[in-house]
């Protein structure tokens, strides 16, 4: 029996990733999914006789840069449903 194997399960850009030190990474689109695949990987260590444990870490360590638009996404779409609505109230 070695030193401790820890799994951190860290928020990233994309989405979640299981990490092991600073080289292996699974990436996950939900945190529930990659807990799960990390208590599955300590759980098969744990059988095999070895210490693991699963860190959570929610906090992500880069801030996403703003968006920056100048006008609004979806105003073309909303300005064709009103004139579609309009078009239909004379008839």
């Amino acid at each position: 029996m070695g030193e401790m194997i820890s799994f951190r399960v860290v928020k990233e850009p994309y989405g979640w990733a299981v990490r092991v030190g600073q080289g292996m990474m699974t990436p996950f689109r939900s945190r529930v999914t990659a807990i799960n695949h990390a208590n599955g990987f300590a759980e098969t260590l744990r059988r095999h006789g070895e210490t693991a444990e699963v860190v959570l870490e929610e906090i992500w360590p880069m801030q996403p840069q703003p968006c920056e638009r100048d006008r609004p996404r979806f105003r073309p779409l909303l300005m064709r449903a009103r004139a579609g609505a309009g078009s239909r109230d004379m008839e």
